[in-house]
């Protein structure tokens, strides 16, 4: 009896100690664990943050970003060319050319820029194309920063001329009369020009009310950039520029009337 009495006792001394040492190593582990559990929490937050990075990255052309610096260097160095109606063929050999030859069906640079796809692409012309942004007048009318809308109703690119473009559209400027946006929609055409990239758009002379300027928009599109757009509102007899106007595409709108959209620049 004596015997088992003292067994029981070192028994239970064991297990006190054992629960000891768990004790006490658990007291070690669990910090270690939880700093763990905290150091594994933030790298998944800077994970997560890291992918929503490349996810966005995603949706940027490095190419695209490289062509836009290149064509700002271009435009601080200029075509080298005699004339601002001449197209710079690109490359070392800086050779220019007529814009008048420039997306006409026939290779005349010698690298074969003048007839590129991209130059002469006609996707910133297709009709349903609305481009948005705003007025910035600088003279002429002190008038406030104009919402304005340029939308693309129709073109026609002739088999004889196929340097040019004509095309006809409708700009929205949006004015503020007696505390309310009133739309005014002002029907205009003109024409465009591959070589320069340039969209020339004026009003009919029926449409300018009596005693006052016919203004013109010249607007140049970006070289890389085809949904990018800036244009300078124009008088048109002394060329005075009256206001900055800077849009993008901000949408492209199905017609019905899809006749109206002639591109006669393919062959029979």
């Amino acid at each position: 009896m004596f015997y088992l009495l003292v067994m029981s006792a070192l028994l239970g001394l064991g297990l006190t100690k054992e629960e000891s040492r768990a004790a006490r190593l658990a007291d070690v582990l669990e910090p270690r664990l939880a700093a763990n559990a905290i150091r594994i929490h933030t790298l998944s937050e800077q994970i997560a943050k890291l992918k929503e990075k490349i996810h966005e990255a995603e949706k940027f052309d490095p190419m695209t970003i490289f062509h836009g610096f290149d064509d700002r260097v271009s435009d601080l160095e200029g075509t080298h060319c005699d004339d601002e109606r001449q197209f710079q063929c690109g490359g070392h050999s800086r050779q220019c050319i007529s814009d008048l030859l420039v997306c006409d069906g026939k290779r005349d640079c010698h690298d074969g820029q003048d007839e590129d796809e991209d130059v002469c692409s006609m996707e910133p012309l297709e009709a349903g194309n609305v481009y948005t942004g705003n007025a910035h007048w600088t003279a002429c009318a002190p008038l406030p920063d104009q919402p304005t809308k340029l939308r693309i109703i129709a073109t026609k690119r002739p088999k004889f001329f196929k340097a040019r473009v004509y095309v006809q559209a409708i700009i929205t400027v949006t004015n503020t009369v007696d505390n309310k946006t009133v739309d005014e929609d002002i029907e205009v055409k003109g024409s465009y020009n591959f070589g320069r990239r340039r969209l020339f758009l004026k009003r009919s002379a029926d449409n300018v009310p009596a005693g006052k300027h016919r203004l013109v928009n010249v607007c140049f599109f970006h070289k890389t950039d085809h949904k990018l757009l800036e244009c300078g509102l124009l008088l048109e007899g002394s060329r005075t520029e009256c206001a900055k106007q800077h849009f993008s595409l901000e949408e492209h709108e199905d017609e019905d009337e899809k006749d109206d959209h002639k591109d006669d620049h393919k062959d029979d």
